[in-house]
């Protein structure tokens, strides 16, 4: 049985009757419950609090590791810009040469048609004369 529940009035206390004790009781069981609540919502509340903390920190490793890729994305602009500009030097270079090969081509096909003109010149001066 449970223990009688006293209320004090004035300077004298008088022990509650069962039919006065039940409401008394169940607004008592009611605040245990409310308090397991309580504390039920505390303890979510700190796992929750827990998890953002968590998430707060994944989400500066993912800022971290964006701005490590960023950083990577403009290197990798700045060696293609090199190498775009490496490659129009060398096809320049590549050009001046082609160019002047054909040069040394033309004048190459300039000394042979000297050369024949010359041996046509002496073979002409080699033959004996014609006789008149």
């Amino acid at each position: 049985m449970r223990p009688s529940i006293r209320v004090a009035k004035s300077s004298r206390v008088r022990v509650l009757s069962h039919a006065e004790q039940a409401p008394v009781q169940a607004v008592g069981d009611r605040v245990e419950e409310v308090r397991d609540r309580v504390e039920q919502v505390r303890d979510r509340v700190e796992q929750v609090r827990d998890r953002v903390e968590e998430v707060r920190d994944r989400v500066e490793q993912v800022r971290d590791r964006v701005e490590q890729v960023r950083d990577r994305v403009e290197e990798v602009r700045d060696r293609v810009e090199q190498v775009r500009d490496r490659v129009e030097e060398v096809t320049d270079r590549v050009e001046q040469v082609r160019d002047r090969v054909e040069q040394v081509a033309d004048r190459v096909e300039q000394v042979r048609d000297r050369v024949e003109q010359v041996r046509d010149r002496v073979e002409t001066f080699d033959r004996p004369p014609r006789d008149l």
